[in-house]
């Protein structure tokens, strides 16, 4: 594969929409099931699909800076046009959980929630984690992950756009062995999955041959494994096979990438509150709380549409709007 003329992976599409769903799957029947439920067993470890967002992020982030020639001279655009485009449905979220869990409240206990103005302030700078707070929900301390490693791109990124070896591989060494040295909740205990994308991204863009790919791509793929374990390094190896040699468009595929965000944004509120009446209907019925969770996922698959349509899919607008407006002045 020759990459510079590829500007759009179908597979790109295929893996967001999958990993969404296997963390979706994941949330429900790890909280509404018994832990020997066939789906429960099904999807035990669905949050490793995060695994994918990373390995995508890796590839798509520096790709479409290279593509946009991007300089450092414009991290303030880039930076803006990320926030414009990314942080309007992650704080529409965060409100529709707030309404969630305060509606929930009221009419179970007959009480308003009791809202937490520092830990909200810190959910505007993804800062939750390394300030010692809790999320609102889990998912979001992937984002905070995915906006470190978007930051650490935009400074570094002529260092990350370089075929030269003895550049790129100190960076891959990096990569490797960071988990080692790092908290959980920052970046480098993570980043093995980031450099699995890198690699790819450099490989897309002919930095390497399959050759080097080929010795490459296993080191990182080994090292996650002996920072984690093989489910998480199968995890990060699925996703990489599913770019390098599944390309093809479906459209259900692209639908599922399309609204992948809002739905792994939402999923927690629209399924999550079906499944919470359901348990008032029949809670001990394993069979029929599987399905009410079937019955969840599609239900908020058919919402995050919506969600995308009227609060994604404007910001996307705004941000090629603000590229545009730079551009002119």
């Amino acid at each position: 594969m020759t990459t510079q003329q590829k500007h759009h992976f179908h597979s790109i599409d295929l893996l967001r929409g999958l990993a969404a769903l296997t963390v979706a799957f994941y949330h429900y029947t790890d909280y509404f099931l018994p832990k020997m439920h066939p789906l429960s067993i099904s999807f035990a470890h669905g949050y490793l699909g995060v695994e994918a967002f990373f390995v995508i992020s890796g590839l798509v982030v520096p790709y479409s800076l290279a593509q946009k020639h991007y300089s450092i001279r414009q991290f303030g655009t880039q930076l803006v046009s990320r926030i414009i485009r990314i942080e309007p449905a992650y704080w529409a979220s965060i409100v529709l959980m707030l309404l969630k869990d305060a509606g929930v409240w009221y009419f179970r206990a007959n009480k308003l929630i009791q809202l937490e103005p520092y830990n909200l302030f810190l959910h505007i700078f993804h800062a939750n984690a390394v300030m010692h707070e809790h999320w609102l929900r889990g998912i979001y301390w992937t984002l905070a992950i995915d906006w470190q490693f978007y930051i650490i791109i935009l400074v570094f990124f002529a260092l990350f756009n370089r075929r030269e070896w003895w550049i790129r591989y100190p960076i891959y060494a990096l990569f490797a062995f960071a988990h080692w040295y790092f908290p959980y909740e920052w970046l480098p205990y993570h980043i093995a999955s980031f450099g699995a994308g890198v690699v790819l991204f450099h490989y897309y863009r002919g930095h390497i041959d399959e050759k080097e790919l080929a010795i490459v791509l296993p080191a990182m793929l080994l090292m996650h494994y002996r920072g984690f374990d093989w489910r998480h390094c199968l995890a990060t190896a699925i996703p990489c096979a599913i770019i390098l040699f599944v390309n093809a468009e479906w459209k259900w595929a692209k639908f599922l990438g399309k609204t992948s965000y809002s739905f792994y944004l939402t999923h927690v509120v629209t399924g999550w509150l079906l499944l919470d009446g359901a348990t008032e209907i029949a809670k001990d019925d394993g069979w029929f709380m599987g399905t009410a969770i079937i019955v969840a996922v599609a239900f908020s698959i058919w919402l995050s549409y919506y969600f995308y349509r009227w609060v994604e899919e404007p910001t996307l607008a705004w941000a090629k709007n603000w590229h545009k407006w730079v551009k002119k002045h």
